[in-house]
């Protein structure tokens, strides 16, 4: 008996390194089909993040600069917008010396646009300044959307809340100036313009 004890000992002491390769290999398959039970038992919970603002500064001014012409693609996709406007108009003959500028708006991939722009006006020589407002986002699948109108009361606030900041507002007077300048000077385009106004308010 003692003899046995004894080699079984010899035994061990010889193999004690594929024991311990046994034994954290069993260690190991314990622990995955532990994990295995413990996490296939129930379905996973479904967790959704709440959208948040990029940038709670939005509505800082010097923390959200009036940019020129600084993304292509939304210059791209403003530039298309009043291609289709002019396409759909019977007086507008093209929209010329567009730029856009742009303002980042509260969450993310969405802009407030302020495109300034000459417009023609059919058999005037004279071109109208003019300053478009516009809102700026991404569809599911990241195609870039730009509307001339908000629907929901956020992104109103979001508009009027940049809109209101100094350096927009002397864009705005910058437009307003030549505007006036541009009427003033041609007799036929102040006519036209009031013709275009009157036909509206009907």
């Amino acid at each position: 008996m003692a003899e046995r004890k004894k080699s079984r000992c010899r035994w061990i002491l010889e193999n004690r390194r594929a024991n311990m390769v046994v034994g954290v290999l069993f260690l190991i398959v314990a622990g995955m089909a532990a994990l295995f039970f413990l996490t296939n038992d129930k379905k996973p919970l479904a967790v959704s993040a709440p959208v948040i603002a990029i940038c709670e500064e939005y509505n800082v001014a010097e923390m959200n600069p009036l940019t020129e012409n600084l993304d292509e693609e939304v210059t791209e996709a403003v530039t298309k917008y009043y291609e289709r406007q002019k396409e759909n108009s019977d007086y507008v003959e093209a929209y010329g010396n567009l730029s856009v500028f742009m303002k980042r708006g509260k969450y993310q991939d969405t802009y407030v646009v302020f495109a300034k722009y000459d417009m023609k006006i059919k058999d005037i020589y004279t071109a109208v300044p003019g300053l478009g407002t516009l809102f700026v986002d991404k569809d599911a699948k990241g195609k870039i959307r730009v509307n001339a109108k908000a629907e929901d009361v956020e992104t109103q606030k979001c508009i009027a809340d940049i809109t209101a900041h100094e350096d927009v507002q002397a864009l705005f007077q910058n437009v307003e100036t030549a505007y006036a300048k541009a009427v003033k000077s041609d007799a036929m385009l102040a006519e036209a313009l009031n013709d275009l106004q009157n036909a509206m308010a009907e």
